[in-house]
Formats: C-alpha cells, structure tokens, sequence
C-alpha cells in the first residue's frame, strides 16, 4: 500500500455506520479510533524505516491518541513485539528495522510533549494534572471491574 493511502484508511473509519450511530452517546470514540489507528500506522511504518523522522510522528501521533483518550497507553503493547523481533533479528526477512536507541527516546518525549500541549488543564503543572488523570481513570477502571463481578 502507498504511503498516502494508509493515514486514508484510518480517515475513513470516520465513514462507517457505527461511528454516527453512536455518536449520540458516545462522541468521543471515533476520534480517538482514528487518532490511534493512524499512531499504528505511523508505528508500522516507523519499523518499516526507522528513521527519526518517522518516529517522530510516531510519537506526535501516539500523543495526540492518548490526550483523546487513555486507551492510546495500550499503543507501546502494539509496537513493542514487533520493536523487540527488529532488535532480536535485525537481518529477518519481514523487513523491520530497529530504530537507533536516541531516536526511540525522541520518539517517546515528542509523545509526552504533545500529550501536554494537547490537554491545556495539563499546562498549569503537567506532571500533578496528568497524574491525577491517570489515578483517577485506574480507580475508575478499579470500581468498573469490581462492580461487574458483583
């Protein structure tokens, strides 16, 4: 597939039936399914090529998901086995490359920055707020899964 069709693909999810019908009470899903199907393209194709710039994008991408809505932190659960075959079998033949150890660290601190500038409540003091807001969503989940268990 060309480079320009795979962020396409993810574009038009935006077209499926389900996303307008629940739409109504639930708007904030279909974003965030684009904004995070659009970080794993960015993902594959930073493995594809791991070159800095593609993980930068990678990292503004996986930022922009996770400020939408926290189940962008399930994103590194989707790159990683792929990251881990690269760097354990750098000359395999399904053509993922390992990315240069400074290149995974921007790629991570482009998406903890964009994460801060996408949420403005986050700009007054970025760790306090973010922390907060990740407390906050794991006692949620906490009374959810308790709750369903009865």
């Amino acid at each position: 597939m060309r480079q320009g069709r795979r962020p396409a693909a993810a574009l038009l999810l935006l077209l499926l039936p389900r996303f307008h019908t629940e739409a109504l009470s639930n708007f904030k899903d279909a974003p965030e399914c684009v904004l995070f199907s659009l970080a794993a393209i960015a993902g594959a194709a930073a493995l594809r090529k791991a070159t800095l710039r593609r993980w930068l994008v990678f990292g503004g991408a996986a930022g922009l998901a996770v400020a939408q809505r926290p189940n962008g932190l399930f994103l590194p659960f989707v790159v990683l086995p792929f990251l881990l075959r690269a760097w354990l079998r750098p000359n395999a033949a399904d053509g993922f490359q390992a990315p240069s150890l400074p290149a995974l660290a921007a790629s991570i601190a482009v998406g903890v920055v964009t994460v801060i500038i996408a949420l403005p409540y986050a700009w007054i003091a970025p760790i306090d707020h973010l922390g907060t807001r990740f407390l906050t969503m794991s006692a949620l989940g906490n009374e959810l899964a308790a709750s369903a268990q009865g």
